[in-house]
C-alpha cells in the first residue's frame, strides 16, 4: 500500500513540478495517505463486523490498534524514505 501512495504521488505530479515541491511536503503527503488508508480499512472493518455479523476484528480494540500502530511505523518509514529521495534527486 505504502509503494502504491508513492507511485500514484509520482504518477500525478507534473514533471517540471518537482524541482518545487519541498521534500516535507512529499513526507506528509505519504504519511498522511498512509494514515488514512489504515483508517478506511478499519471502518470497513468495523462495518463489516456490524452490518454483516462478519468477525474481521478478530481482537477487537487491541486488533484495531495494532493494525492502525503498524500503518503509522509503515508511514512514517516510507515518508522519511520518501522525503530523502526526493533530497537526493534534487541534489544531482
Amino acid at each position: 500500500m505504502k509503494i502504491f501512495i508513492i507511485a500514484l504521488y509520482e504518477r500525478l505530479l507534473h514533471r517540471s513540478a518537482g524541482e518545487y515541491i519541498s521534500a516535507w511536503f512529499v513526507f506528509l503527503f505519504t504519511f498522511s495517505f498512509a494514515a488514512l488508508g489504515g483508517v478506511i480499512w478499519e471502518i470497513y472493518e468495523f462495518s463489516s463486523d456490524q452490518l454483516f455479523g462478519m468477525t474481521l476484528q478478530g481482537g477487537g480494540n487491541k486488533d484495531t490498534m495494532i493494525d492502525l500502530i503498524a500503518d503509522t511505523l509503515g508511514g512514517l518509514l516510507i515518508g522519511a524514505w520518501a522525503e530523502w529521495r526526493t533530497k537526493i534527486k534534487r541534489s544531482k
